[in-house]
């Protein structure tokens, strides 16, 4: 093997990469050389790759509720010979079709109405002055409507919301009586409340059915009639005044949300990425920093060994 011509030229040239790439090429099989600084890698392509940061569409939720409204129905009835003044309306004594009721904080009329479905015997008026707590009007608290002799009177309400729970109030009040005039007021609905009253000489009592709702075809029944403890000999029963209130809550769906917006184009990250790390150095069988020492790694290497020549 001819290898005295090559090196002789390479040491005058003192170019130790170039004597290491003259040697790999000469030498068939002696082993493999190489040339580069230890902490270098051997030499391999890489291309840079730029990272590309995609940047997702942010979700967002958007909760909607449903608008809520309220409106609230005050009827106030007076039940007596005496006129009504201002919002307060009348129940006839006797049996009549459905009159239409006006609300007492507006004063509108609306479709709820009031029907006397069985008769009063009579009417009465007290000439007993009504404490302004009651928060009744003398007009209204002082005359009444009666029966007795074991009949039952009632009205009837129409036009009630099916879905509103109504508050009905009764007041009744019989003036310098001995003795008791316990009334009874049976209220027919979807459910069914029974509450009495003591009406001899009452002038503070109220008493209230609450949370009641109409039965399907929005009516309520009010059967009026004397309660176990009344003893009057005729076994009259009365009533002076009547106070219907509810509150009805509608519910509107809301519009749909709007469809979110697409996620934006992905967005190139112009920070160019790092080099990949380097490859660990080749395993040497021989490592030289001279022309001497590469002659004598050259005449001991074999086939497949290799000679590392330094650049220190």
């Amino acid at each position: 093997m001819k290898t005295n011509t090559g090196i002789s030229k390479l040491a005058k040239q003192n170019h130790k990469k170039a004597l290491s790439l003259a040697f790999a090429a000469i030498i068939a099989g002696a082993g493999m050389i190489t040339s580069c600084k230890k902490e270098d890698s051997m030499p391999t392509p890489s291309t840079a790759v730029q990272e590309v940061n995609t940047t997702s569409a942010l979700e967002v939720t958007s909760t909607t509720t449903a608008a809520t409204t309220s409106s609230t129905s005050d009827f106030r009835i007076d039940l007596g010979s005496t006129a009504s003044a201002g919002n307060y309306n009348k129940a006839s004594i006797g049996v009549s079709s459905p009159v239409a009721l006006k609300d007492f904080v507006t004063g509108a009329t609306t479709g709820v109405k009031i029907a006397t479905t069985a008769a009063f015997k009579g009417a009465y008026n007290n000439s007993t002055t009504y404490p302004s707590a009651l928060g009744i009007p003398q007009a209204v608290a002082s005359d009444l409507y009666y029966n007795g002799s074991g009949a039952t009177s009632a009205l009837e309400l129409s036009g009630l919301n099916t879905a509103t729970a109504y508050n009905l109030s009764f007041f009744s009040s019989r003036m310098d009586y001995n003795g008791s005039l316990e009334t009874q007021f049976k209220v027919i609905g979807a459910t069914t409340q029974t509450v009495v009253l003591e009406a001899a000489n009452n002038t503070s009592k109220i008493v209230t059915v609450s949370g009641i709702k109409p039965n399907s075809s929005g009516k309520i029944l009010i059967q009026v009639s004397k309660g176990s403890k009344n003893s009057n000999s005729s076994g009259n029963y009365w009533l002076n005044y009547l106070r219907v209130t509810g509150t009805t809550t509608t519910s509107t769906d809301p519009a749909p949300a709007p469809a979110p917006a697409p996620a934006p184009a992905p967005v190139p990250d112009p920070t160019p990425a790092p080099a990949p790390a380097p490859a660990p150095a080749p395993t040497a069988n021989y490592t030289v920093s001279n022309y001497t020492d590469l002659v004598a790694a050259l005449s001991k290497a074999t086939s497949g060994q290799v000679v590392y020549i330094t650049d220190n």
